[in-house]
């Protein structure tokens, strides 16, 4: 996996075009992230998280094992989701930093790759603005790159 970076001085990529990144067949996944906010889930009092928001394929960035799934709702990662009592399907109330209260289906999803046991929650935004990061997992190549001798 590896992480993109915008060329306009800033280090930031358009999120349209990191979204637009899961149609190109050399691409595994792609997601990016607007950088995140405290939050809490009200059925766990005391426990910080951080609410991201994100766009493109982020179940298959968390995890290769992941399918696809663009529901509205939160996803958060599977330990992290059964130390607090919270399920698949289960309808969560997340309060942000700003006492905005927001409603969801929790979609837990398998997290590896520095993603696991983390306390995030992840959510779909609308592609547009710029991303602090772009995540992309690319195809492995099909053919080995062979080294070509001189005959003779």
């Amino acid at each position: 996996m590896r992480m993109l970076q915008g060329d306009d001085g800033t280090g930031r990529i358009s999120a349209a075009l990191c979204a637009s990144l899961n149609t190109n067949p050399s691409v595994h996944a792609a997601a990016g992230i607007f950088g995140s906010h405290a939050a809490t889930i009200i059925k766990a009092p005391g426990q910080r998280f951080s609410y991201v928001p994100v766009v493109g394929d982020i179940t298959r960035i968390l995890s290769v094992n992941n399918a696809s799934d663009y529901d509205d709702g939160f996803f958060i990662e599977r330990q992290t989701a059964t130390g607090i009592g919270i399920a698949d399907g289960d309808n969560v109330q997340v309060r942000l930093d700003d006492d905005a209260v927001q409603t969801g289906v929790a979609h837990v999803v398998d997290a590896d790759r520095g993603f696991a046991d983390t306390s995030r929650l992840w959510a779909y935004a609308a592609p547009q603005g710029n991303l602090t990061d772009c995540y992309v997992e690319f195809v492995p190549r099909r053919y080995p790159m062979t080294s070509m001798r001189s005959a003779g």
